[in-house]
Parts: C-alpha cells; sequence; structure tokens
C-alpha cells in the first residue's frame, strides 16, 4: 500500500492476528515480562495454544545493518 507507515503496516498485521484467532497484541503491558505473565488471560481455551515459549523467543532478531 502506498503511503502506508510502519505503525500502520504493524497495527494492520495485529489485526490479522487476531481475526484469525491468534492472540496477540500491540502496546499491551510496559515491558515483554509483564506482557508474558498478563497474555495468558487474553488467549482462548485452546490448550494447543498454552506454551511457556512465546514466538518472540523462537524468531531470531533481525540484524542490523548500517
Amino acid at each position: 500500500m502506498a503511503g502506508e507507515t510502519d505503525p500502520e503496516r504493524l497495527t494492520r498485521a495485529f489485526a490479522a492476528l487476531r481475526e484469525a484467532g491468534i492472540t496477540a497484541r500491540e502496546n499491551f503491558t510496559c515491558c515483554r515480562s509483564c506482557g508474558e505473565s498478563e497474555i495468558g488471560g487474553e488467549g482462548g481455551s485452546d490448550p494447543a495454544a498454552s506454551s511457556t515459549s512465546t514466538p518472540s523467543a523462537r524468531i531470531p532478531p533481525r540484524p542490523v545493518t548500517g
């Protein structure tokens, strides 16, 4: 989309995750630690979705170039 900013793209991505039934929140808590402890209350009742491992822990960081 022409003229779409990165924050707008992120908001759209979170909306798509929500529509797909995936628990993900944008601007959810103050930090990752608080987010991980609170996100469990946000998800559905799918036992397969409950895990102590978070997606962000499995995705390697993007290398910094410059």
